[in-house]
């Protein structure tokens, strides 16, 4: 071993790796596969050979005799798709940019939340607030249920519009019942506009103020 020592070369200052090479065709919407995952570029290369070198680390794609994208490689188990923010469509940016809208959707209900999402697809990049939020709020004078029950029915009709689901609302549901509030004003026998705010003083007291300026010489 000691005579071997002296004519072995140095150790490399990086592990040696294993890489994976295959060809891959690019789909039509962007993607490449590799292992089950997919990969996207630029759109334009659809129906192209790429060539894909990947180690545990990081996935590169070359195409037209140069490097196009290099990922990180798609690690866990229920990541499927990784796509880089400049390769995404307006739509698809604005569904990250307003996923409080599906989520506010989602706790109305499944069918309310894919509604919205198509919303917000087709706006390519234009969110039409008057709709969404027009939609959102329905449940202030339906129950949840009722909401969701006539979102499904415009899907199933493919009419994804306000005015259907209002239409379908006033034809399959009953508005909420406003809850009855006590008039304590009226109970005191006292006018509620008479008796104004906690802070407010009577208005017979601000009179006899005004009168005091003016009488003053």
């Amino acid at each position: 071993m000691n005579d071997e020592a002296a004519t072995l070369r140095a150790l490399p200052a990086l592990r040696y790796e294993l890489e994976t090479i295959v060809s891959a065709t690019v789909r039509a919407d962007g993607y490449v596969r590799f292992e089950y995952k997919f990969y996207r570029i630029d759109q334009r290369l659809k129906k192209e050979s790429v060539l894909v070198i990947a180690n545990t680390k990081h996935v590169s794609i070359y195409g037209r005799g140069r490097l196009l994208e290099v990922y990180d490689r798609i690690t866990q188990r229920f990541e499927t798709k990784a796509c880089k923010d400049h390769y995404k469509e307006p739509w698809e940016k604005t569904l990250e940019d307003h996923g409080h809208y599906l989520k506010r959707a989602a706790d109305i209900g499944a069918h309310v939340e894919r509604f919205i999402n198509i919303i917000l697809a087709r706006g390519e990049g234009f969110v039409d607030t008057r709709v969404v939020w027009g939609l959102l709020t329905l449940n202030k004078v339906y129950a949840n249920i009722d909401v969701d029950r006539a979102c499904q029915s415009a899907l199933e009709r493919s009419q994804v519009n306000l005015k259907t689901v209002r239409q379908l609302l006033t034809i399959m549901a009953e508005k909420k019942k406003k809850p009855n509030v006590p008039k304590v004003a009226a109970a005191a026998g006292m006018d509620p506009q008479a008796k104004g705010g906690k802070f407010a003083r009577p208005m017979s007291e601000y009179v006899k103020h005004l009168r005091l300026v003016h009488t003053q010489p």
